[in-house]
């Protein structure tokens, strides 16, 4: 039987080092749940309170999927994820009890300087402009910073963007 490609990084990679990720995590079946106001709020606070622990740079919900950058602070990806699939299926579970929310697994994809921090996050919060959900980015709901705040217009206007958001998102916490 053939070997299935893995969606993530093994836990050795993470373990006691500081990245930065970008984390794609899809719903069940693709299954639009997230289109749902009550739910999709549940998953936004259940990001909003990962950030406390882990610096989210930003995220993004989408009807099938969600993204996010976060900075592991030296925990395995497949730990910080799992935390977050948990809580999130609880909440979402006492709204709607027969929903399996997430598909098992994720993607992830360690974000290195050279690549631009700053074209990672342009496409995490453009991505509901690409979907044509809304004309422009910042109308989108649900999607935030909880690392850097406000999110409008004028955020990608930042002066140096790629300096300080490594500095910001690698500090000890």
């Amino acid at each position: 039987m053939p070997r299935r490609r893995r969606h993530h990084l093994a836990d050795e990679v993470f373990e006691g080092r500081r990245h930065v990720v970008s984390v794609t995590i899809c719903s069940a079946d693709h299954g639009r749940w997230l289109i749902e106001s009550d739910l999709a709020q549940v998953v936004c606070d259940e990001i909003r309170r990962l950030h406390n622990d882990h610096p989210v740079l930003a995220f993004c919900l989408m009807p099938d999927h969600v993204h996010l950058i976060v900075c592991n602070a030296g925990t395995p990806i497949s730990r910080i994820v799992g935390r977050l699939k948990g809580r999130c299926s609880r909440e979402v579970r006492q709204i709607r009890p027969a929903l399996i929310p997430w598909q098992k697994g994720y993607w992830d994809h360690i974000i290195r300087r050279d690549e631009g921090l700053y074209s990672v996050l342009q496409y995490v919060l453009m991505n509901p402009v690409r979907k044509g959900l809304v004309e422009n980015w910042w109308e989108w709901r649900w999607l935030g910073s909880p690392m850097i705040g406000e999110v409008g217009p004028n955020f990608f206007g930042m002066a140096a963007p790629e300096d300080i958001m490594w500095s910001e998102i690698l500090r000890v916490r």
